[in-house]
């Protein structure tokens, strides 16, 4: 996704700056006031927000990154007479607003304190700013046969990306959950980052199981026994790493450039990512035996516990948009679904969950649980997939959950689900 300018016609096009991966997104743009530069927010990959970037108005260079090199940047702004940058960077691990001197100039931090801060418009005389304050407090609640309740009491309580397997151990009796840590690193819609803790369901106590490594998303073996787990480097880049969970001994990282987990019996499912692309590949437990499973590039990648389909998301690169399917991958069949959203299985491999494409828009979505027939590894769908998710509040083999982005249960009618209240005002901030 690039930044690109034309006039009302949209003839005369020409790019302004377009990431270099193929998974990066520039999401929003803020020109200068004398119309020679350009402030823009993007994205790395794997839907990550990265440091904002000034780029010149005319496409000639890629530019720099701006702002506090220990944060990520989700909005921007200029002064009137163009000599300051204003950006939302979270370095310390909380949004504030920080300013920058023209082009490379000392950065100074303008807010600070217990609440946040998010979007920012610089009045016409550049004296003061306007800005949202105000603090969000998420937490993880779980639904069973007897009710809902709340789990967590950290005010940063998240689930990892649910598409690798459940978030609860063999046996039901424990949780695994993110508590996001500084600094902070800002995911798209739920998909929370942090360290990775455990929860006893029984005596409620907890403990972080992976301190220290900001976890994006995890698989626990059939066993138990290990876990298998995305961190985010320095970098920006994510890796797989497979620990035990009993911490007999420390983590090994098997590999780099590489996301979305899923432990099988023998394998480990995931996506590595390469110079043209991200592919769906499996390994052993070890690191040994990789190999590339499947032909086509994808986007995102969910697998079903016994390793034999794969949800992908494929990149339609001539439109620019993309297409859900499930694939047999050993046979070489191929199902569309046609819906825009993300589907992964159950750890018993008999539902699979479906709801819209994560965002701050559809937290109110519910998530559609899709029996699937004995013997088989998807779901009976039509020839040609679903049109949209509303078919499936008719449909026979679906259920609705009245909660969007669930963690799998060991049961139907359990799962978990995170709340979160958000209060923000407007605040007018004197500059001077």
């Amino acid at each position: 996704m690039g930044i690109v300018s034309s006039d009302l016609s949209r003839v005369h096009v020409h790019s302004i700056y377009t990431p270099e991966s193929s998974l990066g997104m520039a999401h929003r743009s803020y020109l200068s006031p004398d119309h020679k530069w350009v402030i823009v927010v993007e994205m790395s990959g794997g839907n990550f927000w990265n440091r904002c970037r000034l780029v010149p108005f005319d496409g000639s260079t890629r530019g720099t990154q701006i702002g506090p090199p220990d944060g990520v940047c989700t909005a921007a702004a200029w002064s009137p007479d163009g000599k300051w940058m204003y950006l939302n960077s979270n370095s310390g691990g909380a949004y504030h607003i920080w300013r920058q001197r023209f082009p490379d100039g000392r950065i100074e931090q303008v807010t600070s304190g217990p609440t946040e801060e998010e979007g920012i418009a610089v009045a016409p005389n550049g004296e003061s700013i306007v800005t949202a304050v105000g603090m969000r407090h998420s937490s993880v609640w779980l639904h069973d046969s007897r009710g809902e309740r709340r789990l967590t009491s950290e005010a940063t309580a998240a689930l990892a990306d649910p598409r690798n397997g459940s978030p609860f151990s063999v046996d039901g009796r424990k949780l695994y959950y993110v508590v996001r840590r500084p600094p902070r690193v800002e995911a798209v819609g739920d998909r929370a980052v942090g360290e990775l803790w455990e929860l006893d369901l029984q005596s409620e106590t907890t403990q972080p199981i992976i301190p220290g490594l900001l976890i994006t998303e995890f698989s626990l073996s059939p066993d138990g026994r290990q876990i298998a787990f995305a961190a985010l480097e320095e970098n920006g880049i994510q890796s797989i790493w497979v620990a035990p969970l009993d911490r007999s001994s420390s983590p090994r990282r098997l590999q780099t450039s590489a996301a979305h987990p899923r432990f099988s019996a023998d394998f480990i499912y995931y996506a590595k990512r390469t110079p043209d692309g991200s592919y769906a590949h499996r390994m052993r437990a070890d690191g040994s035996g990789d190999q590339q499973i499947w032909r086509e590039k994808i986007l995102s990648l969910a697998t079903s516990p016994d390793g034999r389909y794969l949800a992908v998301t494929l990149p339609i690169e001539k439109v620019g948009e993309w297409k859900l399917e499930l694939v047999d991958w050993a046979r070489k069949r191929v199902q569309p679904l046609r819906i825009d959203g993300i589907v992964y299985w159950s750890d018993d491999g008999r539902s699979l969950y479906v709801f819209a494409e994560l965002g701050r828009e559809n937290k109110s979505a519910p998530t559609y649980l899709m029996s699937i027939p004995p013997g088989r590894g998807v779901p009976a769908l039509p020839r040609t997939g679903l049109s949209n998710l509303a078919q499936l509040v008719v449909s026979k083999n679906a259920s609705v959950i009245p909660a969007h982005v669930v963690g799998a249960g060991r049961t139907p009618d359990t799962y978990v689900y995170v709340k979160e209240t958000v209060q923000r005002d407007l605040y007018r901030i004197p500059l001077h």
